[in-house]
């Protein structure tokens, strides 16, 4: 047999453009799955990507040298592949990328950022259901990132729920083991909900994080990595197309007319300020060029009776951005409740 051990495939170019032709003509709803392989000790590897397809694609690349290999492989099933090796692996010396071009994703399908996270308990404990706009997740279901785009969680749940089992991002642990938050993840409160943003990092080294409860250990679900950074090959939006535009700035301004004070929970630089009555001032901490530059979404939570329908006017400067509370029946300013407000920027 000829030598098939990690030979550096001198057509790597042409293997990477084929490649990426067929991510190109992949359907729409293609799944992928990316693990780190090789212990410098074993010679045949067998990867389980659960994507319960026979319709694959697949690649292998050394780390260090970012050399697309060419090794002799064997299919197990459907939701396994096996990499036969003539020389062992070094510790995670190889990236090996499977993705299915079916649409296939095995039998629970892992949700994508945007993600939602509904918090709720029962007699046994708490519970944290997954789900996404397309239907995907389940309870305590896997969540899709990728390497170099930003996750988005949104946590929702009763106010009981919400503070009994607050959720936070962490390395992976099967252990039942508490875990200490990812630095550089945002929080942005809405009232009692709040959202999680975090950008993944590009370490290629690390397949998995976390999703858990700060109090509860046992209270977790994963989060896949996937993708490169900077690697069509592997970078799942660009054959997808681009991600939803996320909110660029956001958060909540808690109204209090009894005291006149003013809270404001979410992105820092921002300073808020009560222009004159039902009329509320937001200051960027950076001018924009325009006002078409930004746009804005704001709605009324809480305050008064949820019957009456309180309208949220906006106005919009290039240093700031001002918000008229009325109530629709009336037309008298409400002072009390919370604004929910999101910031785009649209290229």
């Amino acid at each position: 047999m000829a030598n098939t051990s990690s030979i550096l495939y001198q057509a790597g170019q042409a293997v990477k453009n084929k490649i990426a032709t067929e991510l190109a003509n992949a359907s729409s709803g293609a799944n992928g799955y990316t693990q780190n392989i090789g212990d410098n000790s074993v010679t045949t590897i067998n990867v389980t990507h659960n994507l319960n397809s026979d319709n694959i694609i697949y690649s292998l690349r050394d780390i260090s040298t970012n050399e697309y290999v060419h090794t002799q492989t064997e299919r197990i099933d459907s939701n396994t592949i096996k990499f036969v090796f003539d020389t062992a692996p070094t510790t995670n010396q190889y990236l090996a990328t499977i993705i299915s071009t079916d649409g296939s994703s095995g039998g629970s399908t892992c949700a994508s950022s945007p993600a939602t996270i509904t918090v709720s308990s029962d007699t046994s404990g708490g519970l944290y259901t997954t789900s996404d706009s397309s239907g995907n997740g389940d309870l305590f279901g896997c969540i899709n990132a990728y390497r170099g785009q930003t996750l988005t969680i949104d946590v929702e749940g009763n106010s009981a729920d919400l503070q009994s089992y607050p959720l936070q991002i962490t390395n992976y642990n099967d252990l039942g083991q508490g875990m200490s938050p990812l630095s550089g993840v945002q929080k942005t409160q809405y009232g009692n909900e709040y959202t999680l943003t975090w950008t993944v990092p590009c370490d290629e080294t690390v397949t998995k994080y976390q999703y858990q409860c700060s109090s509860h250990a046992g209270m977790r679900g994963t989060i896949n990595v996937l993708g490169s950074c900077g690697d069509n090959t592997t970078n799942i939006e660009s054959y997808l197309g681009s991600l939803p535009t996320l909110p660029t700035m956001g958060g909540g301004l808690s109204l209090n007319s009894t005291t006149g004070g003013l809270v404001w929970k979410g992105t820092s630089g921002i300073t808020v300020s009560r222009v004159s009555g039902g009329k509320f001032r937001l200051t960027f901490p950076t001018a924009y060029s325009a006002v078409s530059d930004y746009h804005v979404m704001a709605s009324y939570q809480d305050g008064v009776s949820p019957t009456q329908d309180i309208t949220v006017g906006t106005e919009r400067a290039t240093t700031h951005v001002d918000f008229y509370t009325l109530r629709s029946s009336d037309g008298n300013n409400i002072e009390q409740g919370d604004l929910t407000i999101l910031i785009y920027e649209f290229s």
